[in-house]
């Protein structure tokens, strides 16, 4: 099953839709916009969906992870975890419990 998508030339007249001359070509990833936790996988494939279009973003590859490094650490499995922010990607840095009984 293959997804088309009208192209050119733009020749459309009223009530009954007449076409000649037409130019079809498979559906483009170029417009489809991938979800929060995905990026697209590049130009020139066709396809209109996640699977087709997009790859999940990796902790690793997310510039400003983690960070300030004082308050997180990069999570399990980093190099590997599918992730975008700091939420799924790093653990909190928390303060020794002793540091507060002192209080």
């Amino acid at each position: 099953h293959a997804e088309f998508q009208y192209r050119a030339p733009s020749q459309w007249t009223s009530g009954m839709i007449t076409m000649s001359d037409i130019c079809l070509a498979p559906r483009s990833c170029d417009n489809f916009e991938c979800p929060v936790g995905m990026h697209k996988k590049g130009e020139g494939i066709f396809g209109q969906s996640e699977e087709r279009c997009c790859d999940w973003d990796l902790c690793k590859d997310m510039p400003g992870i983690c960070e300030p490094s004082t308050m997180y650490a990069q999570g399990v499995n980093f190099s590997t975890k599918r992730g975008y922010d700091n939420t799924t990607c790093c653990r909190p840095i928390t303060c020794p419990a002793k540091l507060c009984e002192n209080m």
